[in-house]
């Protein structure tokens, strides 16, 4: 009785499973394999954007940084009363 390619690979799949996850499921490790893969998959589009839009992102940090520390040299402590917030969410809201 012989084993085939794919008890071989369910068996090395339940063992990495376990070694993993500490649960022998085959399942848990394909899974695992899959979204790692989909990830990777994703990877050139997601660094395009990035790049594409790095001078507006860069913009829209410098201005949350900016705004957080005016809020906090507002306030001396870091908390905020609701109008300023309102008033930074506008500014933010402005650029997009």
């Amino acid at each position: 009785m012989g084993v085939g390619k794919q008890g071989v690979l369910d068996r090395i799949d339940r063992l990495e499973a376990l070694l993993n996850y500490d649960r022998p499921d085959e399942k848990i490790s394909r899974a695992s394999r899959r979204s790692e893969r989909e990830r990777q998959d994703r990877m050139p589009v997601e660094v395009t954007w990035l790049r594409s839009r790095r001078d507006e992102l860069q913009e829209i940090i410098t201005g949350l940084v900016e705004q957080a520390t005016v809020m906090t040299s507002r306030t001396g402590n870091g908390s905020t009363n609701s109008k300023s917030m309102d008033t930074t969410t506008i500014s933010i809201r402005r650029r997009w």
